[in-house]
């Protein structure tokens, strides 16, 4: 930089809004329930299940006044809190089957054509 070019602009970026992780749970008639994680918390297994899962199951079940939870086909990804030991126990307790997603499948995720046209 040479003393006759100019002084680069300085960009000062302002505090953008606290960013929140929010999990989506919809069937081809619409949205289930979101569910919002507490600031500053991990997703685990036991999150997964005890406020998950249970509060989409309570809204599919309200859903479905007369068959609940039976005959429902549950898709998601390969995470670990999905595949873990206690959430096919819940699934399982509750008559749930789980749609199997191949390990690095390259097809698109059903967010993509459903949730966000």
């Amino acid at each position: 930089m040479s003393t006759t070019d100019p002084h680069p602009t300085k960009i000062h970026r302002t505090k953008s809004a606290e960013k929140r992780m929010v999990t989506i749970f919809f069937m081809k008639s619409g949205l289930i329930k979101s569910v919002q994680l507490e600031t500053g918390a991990t997703v685990n297994a036991s999150w997964y299940v005890n406020t998950c899962l249970s509060q989409v199951f309570k809204a599919v079940s309200e859903r479905r006044e007369t068959r609940g939870l039976r005959g429902l086909i549950f898709h998601d990804d390969n995470a670990r809190p999905h595949r873990a030991w206690i959430t096919n126990e819940f699934l399982l307790e509750n008559h749930v089957e789980q749609y199997p997603n191949p390990p690095y499948s390259p097809d698109l995720s059903p967010c993509d054509f459903f949730l966000f046209p």
